[in-house]
């Protein structure tokens, strides 16, 4: 059987019972998130923001409203606002941090452990860089290159162990490998001498020397053709 259940409000809004005789209207705005208010029977709106896809996130501390913001890894985010294109996502430095991007790098390098720190893309250590020369130089360690005309190429004076260098005779002239003082340069079974040479003898000639500093010695584990040392 219907009673009289009118509560005498004369405010709009979401209705709310404190269990002692009083009730309360609190206007609710279209759209807003609707929360508990300041006390047991009223309520609260959180507007959402003008960003699509941003999610409400608590405050973490008892009383206090959400807000929309930026979900934090613990609540399955990256604690990141805005995201830079390309670039590969790695975890924070600790187990709750923000996530952390990795720098593109530039083009044809790789990306390495860096023990413990964010990884970075790197050149290659073993992939050899190649140029010209038509005149005589100093090849650096870790480079390889293409002679085009007669030229002396003057090993380095410290190299440390393992270094290497690849010559290539692209031309029909003599191109001389030197050693320098102290240092040997072996091809096979023949050596030069301390502070010799290499010569190529035709165009097509090439060789790799790796070092080894126990010996002062430049090894060849790869040539092409007959090389004169002296």
């Amino acid at each position: 059987m219907a009673t009289n259940n009118a509560i005498a409000l004369t405010a709009a809004g979401l209705v709310g019972y404190d269990g002692a005789g009083t009730f309360n209207a609190t206007t609710i705005t279209q759209s807003n998130v609707v929360i508990g208010g300041g006390s047991t029977s009223t309520y609260a709106g959180v507007a959402p923001p003008a960003n699509i896809g941003t999610p409400l996130i608590s405050n973490g501390i008892a009383g206090t409203a959400p807000a929309f913001g930026t979900a934090q890894v613990r609540g399955g985010g990256t604690g990141l606002a805005t995201l830079t294109a390309n670039e590969l996502m790695a975890s924070g430095t600790t187990s709750t941090g923000n996530m952390q991007q990795i720098a593109a790098g530039t083009a044809g390098q790789i990306l390495v452990s860096n023990g413990g720190s964010l990884p970075s893309f790197q050149t290659p250590a073993n992939v050899f860089a190649w140029t010209d020369e038509g005149t005589s130089f100093s090849p650096a360690a870790g480079n390889g290159y293409f002679v085009t005309a007669a030229a002396t190429a003057t090993l380095p004076a410290s190299p440390s162990e393992g270094q290497t260098i690849t010559i290539y005779a692209d031309t029909g002239s003599t191109v001389v490998v030197q050693a320098q003082t102290g240092q040997v340069i072996r091809i096979a079974a023949s050596t030069s001498s301390s502070g010799g040479t290499a010569s190529s003898s035709v165009q097509g000639n090439s060789v790799t020397l790796v070092y080894r500093s126990a010996s002062t010695t430049w090894n060849s584990p790869a040539s092409q053709g007959t090389w004169v040392l002296a």
